[in-house]
């Protein structure tokens, strides 16, 4: 039971999070962004985080480098990248995807049967993604919100791909520890990139005080609070019971979105993310 109060909380939380950086992406460059959450959020892991437990990751190098360099940097970069050209409740929506992904995954690479039902339920989930995504018309196939929508398809998929490494690595040297060491590498690797790519003066953006207390925010609910808890049910729970708990993200930042942002979703939207939910959780428990 503890592993899923963890990865209950963390999913409440982090959506939660999700919302205030949303919001502050629409402002900040996405890739500054992204650096520095991953330090300020490695530094307050790594303060919580056991030294033997270091150690072990630090030996299982080529897990470790996968990880950084596939949740750390690609799908951090994607996500926030997709955070600044759409909603913060569509995006909860999408994320909601991955256990569908995550199934896909099992049988190509595990050869995992999936069996007919399980089919059924992709194609249903699929059906319920286009339904959400373009409101049941082809009008939304075009333009800046398609490129916001393929780029959190994309950080999903990674993060799909990378659950067996993530519950390799969180059973045997500890979640919170891992999550500190992808943070904090991740950080270190896009920091010069984007000083490298972007005029320096965007990084005074990020002092703002308004953008700044959404920068912390989204920081200690998102990453800290929220990935580190999700990392740290690995250690007691199958990865695939992780993802399903998931789907409280999209019911809690949902609610702070409508009521702080408001945004909305048309009726044939609503249906498609109740069809994403509800097949994405009878994946999970099938499995």
């Amino acid at each position: 039971m503890r592993g899923e109060i963890l990865a209950a909380t963390g999913a409440i939380v982090g959506g939660l999070g999700l919302v205030m950086g949303a919001e502050l992406l629409k402002r900040a460059d996405p890739l500054l962004v992204t650096a520095m959450t991953s330090l300020l959020a490695g530094v307050v892991l790594l303060a919580f985080s056991d030294k033997e437990e270091l150690r072990k990751l630090l030996q299982m190098k080529k897990e470790l480098i996968e990880l950084i360099a596939l949740r750390g940097v690609l799908l951090g970069a994607m996500f926030n990248m997709s955070l600044s050209l759409i909603p913060a409740v569509h995006a909860l929506f999408l994320t909601r995807l991955e256990p569908v992904l995550v199934a896909v995954f099992a049988f190509l690479l595990l050869k995992q049967d999936i069996g007919k039902r399980g089919w059924l339920l992709i194609a249903m989930t699929l059906i319920g993604g286009f339904l959400f995504i373009t409101g049941g018309g082809t009008n939304e196939l075009l333009g800046v919100r398609l490129l916001g929508d393929a780029l959190m398809i994309g950080a999903v998929t990674a993060s799909a791909y990378s659950y067996l490494l993530v519950k390799k690595a969180a059973t045997e040297a500890g979640g919170v520890s891992l999550a500190a060491m992808i943070f904090t590498f991740a950080g270190i690797i896009l920091l010069p990139v984007w000083a490298i790519t972007a005029p320096l003066e965007t990084g005074s953006v990020l002092l703002e005080t308004n953008n700044l207390l959404l920068f912390c925010g989204y920081t200690l609910l998102f990453s800290v609070l929220g990935l580190a808890l999700f990392y740290k049910s690995f250690e007691s729970i199958d990865a695939w019971k992780a993802s399903a708990l998931l789907a409280l993200s999209p019911v809690t930042g949902g609610v702070l979105a409508w009521l702080w942002l408001g945004e909305t979703l048309a009726p044939i939207q609503v249906a498609g993310a109740a069809v994403i939910l509800i097949t994405s959780y009878m994946i999970t428990i099938s499995r």
